[in-house]
């Protein structure tokens, strides 16, 4: 048996065997198409740049690749051979490699169904690839990342993880007391400098994250600071910590804190949708790790905004304020960049109005209700100063009396 990843790189679009009237992948250099997983096909699309693969059926892929080889056919017909025998030729997209006799070698078609059982019957006595051995072992994964060129977005997992511990490990190391204040540096505004590094932003960081991440020896970061009874529920133990990947880069724990904030987010928002009433861990789906990281978040609240992306305090204006400048709304080119301008100057002048129209009203206000007071204040001391001459008149009639 030989492994999956080493056979596809191994194979060519001339290996591809097919039933041209069915549009029918029949085989994949003497392998039978029944023996390829879905995973192994999309690798083989990877690896030969077959793109739209993605999200799609297992037949839908085949269609894919069989679309392809028959294309490299109708591009063999078009142009003739070339009589560079080691030269790999590219046209329209296609790569082609000549042959020995200096003829294009392109994918084999089967014109009936004869054809394709007797192909049938000698895939099956031909090379056998153990494509049940489709592990996501790091070596295999660099390297086909490396010759194809995998980009991958922020939603799809890792590469290079292949252990839940992984993702509690990091997030422990990310709230670690000694990276606090390197983990601050990651809102921070890059300079000339870092930008001009020609490399990923944050590398020292994330560096020094890494040699914290790769410490065995180092106990706060291999127990789980928080115990929670999800974390019973999906079977997760104190030290899956410990039971982590080890051969990652700093690049590497970007990508999983990229992956782990994309999916907190997801949750967050679901979390604070108007009904939800369910606590978190409702929203975390399979990725226990989230719960843990909200649990670390709500101890460290300040690391939030890292988490959830929100605008800072100083760009929030009301709609009285003018937010707008003449440079970032106006055309100057052009008739309407004319009538954007002369419709921005105007809106520019209706502010100014109103602002100063509402300063008038407020300093109105300020007045009358300055001349209320003073009004309260006479009304009392008259009060008063009645009270006080009624009083005397009273004594003084007592007085008389006695």
């Amino acid at each position: 048996m030989i492994d999956a990843h080493q056979w596809v790189l191994s194979t060519s679009m001339q290996d591809v065997v097919y039933i041209e009237s069915t549009n029918s992948l029949v085989s994949i250099k003497g392998v039978a198409v029944s023996q390829l997983s879905v995973a192994v096909l999309r690798l083989f699309c990877v690896t030969h740049n077959i793109s739209g693969y993605k999200n799609k059926k297992r037949s839908d892929t085949l269609l894919l690749i069989v679309l392809r080889a028959r294309a490299m056919v109708v591009e063999n017909t078009m142009y003739p051979a070339w009589d560079n025998d080691d030269e790999t030729h590219v046209r329209i997209g296609l790569s082609m490699h000549s042959n020995n006799h200096g003829t294009p070698k392109c994918p084999r078609k089967i014109d009936n169904t004869d054809g394709m059982e007797k192909e049938i019957a000698a895939v099956e006595e031909g090379v056998q690839v153990d494509m049940h051995v489709f592990t996501k072992t790091n070596s295999s994964i660099k390297e086909v990342k490396s010759k194809s060129k995998i980009k991958r977005s922020k939603g799809t997992p890792p590469f290079s993880v292949t252990k839940t511990g992984t993702y509690f490990r990091l997030i422990n190391v990310y709230f670690d007391q000694i990276h606090r204040d390197d983990v601050a540096k990651l809102g921070g505004v890059p300079t000339v400098a870092e930008l001009d590094r020609r490399q990923f932003l944050h590398k020292d960081v994330y560096d020094s994250l890494l040699a914290t991440y790769s410490d065995i020896n180092n106990n706060n970061i291999g127990w789980l600071a928080f115990q929670h009874k999800y974390f019973d529920n999906m079977g997760e133990s104190r030290d899956i910590a410990q039971n982590f990947d080890a051969d990652v880069t700093s690049f590497d724990l970007k990508q999983i804190m990229d992956y782990i904030n994309f999916h907190y987010q997801i949750a967050h928002r679901n979390n604070k949708k108007s009904g939800s009433h369910d606590d978190f861990e409702s929203y975390v789906g399979n990725h226990s790790f989230l719960l843990y990281y909200h649990l670390w978040l709500a101890e460290v609240p300040n690391f939030l905004h890292y988490a959830i992306p929100t605008l800072p305090t100083n760009v929030m204006k009301d709609s009285n304020t003018n937010t707008a400048t003449s440079a970032s709304l106006v055309n100057e080119s052009g008739n309407s960049g004319k009538k954007k301008r002369s419709a921005f100057i105007k809106k520019q002048k209706d502010n100014e109005i109103a602002s100063a129209l509402l300063k008038i009203g407020n300093e109105c206000n300020k007045i009358l209700k300055e001349r209320s007071q003073m009004e309260s204040e006479r009304y009392s001391i008259q009060h008063e100063y009645t009270l006080t001459e009624h009083m005397k008149e009273n004594h003084e009639n007592l007085k008389n009396a006695r």
